[in-house]
């Protein structure tokens, strides 16, 4: 087999120095605030609408195809605002 259809929630893919996550969110369902100190966080929407929050200072309205790129050090807290399918891609950094 030369590919492999990733169709399973969790951690999807785990190496030295990329962890992807993928996740199904309900309505309503939020995420709690954490960080991730030393990584490069990219966070997509596949579908629905997600409401993202930095540092509790800023706010992003997440829709497909769009991917929000932050420092893992910033506190990451969401809020799905419909059914929304999710990847998180989190990129350690060497520096």
């Amino acid at each position: 087999m030369l590919g492999n259809v990733l169709k399973d929630y969790g951690r999807v893919f785990e190496s030295e120095d990329l962890l992807v996550v993928h996740m199904k969110l309900e309505a309503g369902q939020t995420i709690p605030p954490h960080d991730h100190p030393k990584q490069e966080i990219f966070f997509t929407v596949v579908s629905g609408k997600v409401e993202v929050y930095l540092d509790e200072q800023e706010t992003y309205i997440l829709e497909p195809k769009n991917v929000l790129n932050f420092k893992g050090e910033r506190r990451i807290s969401a809020k799905a605002l419909e059914e929304s399918d999710v990847f998180v891609y989190l990129v350690n950094r060497r520096n």
